[in-house]
């Protein structure tokens, strides 16, 4: 058993408090140190399992870590600063765009659409080279995309851009024919809430029905782009 520094420990019977590293503690458990005031949780029967709570001791910021129990590495999960804000440097977020126009007359199917560059990515969950995103966990999902397309053709009967999950394929449709001409640009965008278990996968497509296949996505990064986070 590891031994305890009794002279760290004061107990203050008469308001029924305990304090570890103060000569008079405050509330019923109070833990003061020089440097991180460092609280260690661990259950017996889990192996790597385990939780350290601390101050850091340069701002003030209660930080929420995942620890080994050798203490050989640690993860910071959560920051709660001093100034009330909360941080979760691990919660899965991304945002992806393209950097120049690489898809051109689009065919008149459906097609995906392809992403070239990370503005960043938490964990690495955006699939680059596959152009999807991959839920690490089972929750809910804000995804959002927008989308500038160009030289689109009056005369095709529909033009979709979709958001497909594994549950489930959110659609904009548009109908061509709103315009008196073939357009030069047109943005097309919307954000869901969507459903999605651990593993499943987001992506975008691009459906022209009809007409010439002469649709171009532009790629400047201000105007074509896609992007989530996990909410809950």
């Amino acid at each position: 058993d590891a031994t305890f520094d009794t002279s760290t420990l004061k107990v203050d019977s008469s308001n029924n408090r305990v304090g570890v590293g103060t000569a008079t503690p405050l509330k019923p458990l109070h833990i003061q140190g020089s440097s991180e005031a460092d609280v260690f949780l661990r259950r017996t029967d889990l192996t790597n399992k385990a939780w350290l709570l601390n101050v850091q001791s340069s701002t003030g910021d209660l930080n929420i870590k995942s620890r080994n129990d050798d203490a050989s590495a640690s993860t910071t999960s959560m920051v709660i600063a001093h100034d009330g804000y909360v941080t979760k440097p691990l919660q899965p977020a991304f945002s992806v765009h393209k950097n120049a126009t690489d898809q051109n007359n689009f065919a008149t199917s459906e097609t995906t659409v392809n992403w070239t560059h990370e503005r960043f990515d938490n964990n690495a969950d955006f699939d680059l080279g596959n152009n999807r995103f991959v839920a690490p966990v089972t929750g809910k999902y804000f995804l959002q995309v927008n989308i500038r397309l160009e030289n689109i053709d009056t005369a095709a009967a529909y033009i979709q851009v979709n958001l497909e999950t594994s549950n489930l394929i959110y659609r904009f449709i548009l109908d061509p024919d709103y315009f008196d001409s073939d357009s030069v640009y047109y943005s097309m965008g919307f954000p869901v809430l969507a459903d999605m278990d651990a593993s499943d996968t987001a992506f975008i497509s691009f459906t022209q029905s009809g007409g010439t296949a002469q649709t171009d996505i532009d790629g400047n990064p201000n105007y074509t782009w896609f992007s989530g986070n996990l909410v809950c």
